[in-house]
């Protein structure tokens, strides 16, 4: 049976290593893989423990170097990219021709160990000052409140009869809204509301209880005159 199994696989890999289109695979990658599929057609030829063992550690290498081969290239590429970023068309180029769907992640361990190891020493401190963060707080403190010619600007080019966002408010109530409170009436109850009182009376509250009824007295109960 070993026989028949090792005839069918050396009639398999006769046909040659299929064809890589992809930059990164060279030719130590072709003998390394080579290689490998030795050591399997020796482990289907004899069965032995010890060739599968050997087979087995031979795919792992094996592995592992086409992923360094695959990360190194990478990394070849992301030193283009940003070398490239002040020409958009090299940039685009590149992009394009290598933007493909990513399954992992080329990151090592020493550089998460790294990476956390100096975000976990940060201080309260250091996190509130951290330049992203104060940019974003000026970014914030910086920004120009809008005139009021500015504003109407904005609602003259609100357009009519669109579907209310998120926050369920059409531009209409926004346009109806803003005209209200811009008109001599809106600006005065504006500037009034907040200094408003209301009349009080203080009352007592009555004790709970079932309401009282008042009924007037029959006739017959009522007192009558009585002549002297």
């Amino acid at each position: 049976m070993n026989s028949v199994a090792t005839r069918k696989c050396h009639k398999k890999n006769n046909k040659g290593p299929k064809k890589q289109n992809k930059e990164w695979f060279d030719k130590e990658c072709e003998i390394i893989i080579n290689q490998k599929n030795e050591a399997r057609l020796k482990w289907l030829a004899t069965g032995e423990q010890t060739d599968y063992e050997a087979y087995k550690q031979k795919r792992k290498e094996t592995g592992v170097y086409i992923k360094r081969k695959k990360a190194k290239w990478i990394d070849t590429i992301m030193d283009q990219l940003e070398n490239d970023n002040q020409n958009n068309v090299k940039l685009y180029r590149h992009i394009k021709t290598q933007s493909r769907k990513s399954t992992t992640i080329n990151i090592d361990d020493q550089e998460w160990e790294k990476y956390f190891s100096t975000l976990l020493r940060r201080t309260d401190e250091e996190m509130i000052n951290h330049p992203k963060r104060r940019n974003t707080a000026n970014a914030l403190d910086e920004t120009k409140i809008p005139t009021e010619e500015e504003f109407n600007k904005i609602l003259s080019r609100l357009k009519r009869n669109k579907a209310a966002g998120l926050d369920t408010i059409v531009n209409e109530m926004i346009e109806y809204g803003a005209g209200a409170l811009q008109s001599p009436k809106g600006r005065r109850q504006n500037t009034t509301l907040p200094g408003l009182r209301f009349k009080f009376k203080v009352r007592k509250i009555s004790q709970p209880g079932p309401p009282t009824i008042v009924r007037e007295a029959p006739e017959s109960r009522r007192p009558r005159k009585v002549r002297l």
